[in-house]
């Protein structure tokens, strides 16, 4: 039986990863009942997981020249991913949803 994930495949395979390497080297922090990782390991899994599902690209991209978010991540709803692999909402950045959406005009919905 597959389990129902809430991201994308490869990110929640290096996320697995991430974990098990911990895990393997007794990185792991005790919080009450629940493991944490150490500072390092989990700035790592939120990097990855504040990435598009498509391209990779990270979830805000601020340059030197402006302070301001040149691109940002949403969960869009419209392009529900259900495959035999995968059943998730994606989480893809304005420029790959477009690229979607000419592939494969639709009404757009982001959560």
């Amino acid at each position: 039986m597959t389990e129902k994930l809430n991201e994308a495949k490869w990110k929640n395979a290096l996320v697995k990863v991430i974990w098990a390497y911990a895990h393997n080297n007794a990185l792991t922090v005790q919080d009450g009942a629940h493991d944490n990782l150490p500072k390092g390991l989990g700035d790592l899994v939120a990097a990855i997981r504040n990435r598009c599902d498509r391209c990779g690209r990270p979830r805000i991209l601020k340059s030197i020249m402006s302070p301001v978010d040149v691109s940002d991540i949403s969960p869009y709803q419209c392009c529900w991913v259900h495959t035999e692999t995968e059943d998730y909402c994606p989480h893809y950045c304005v420029e790959c949803h477009q690229e979607l959406q000419r592939q494969r005009p639709h009404d757009t919905i982001s959560v």
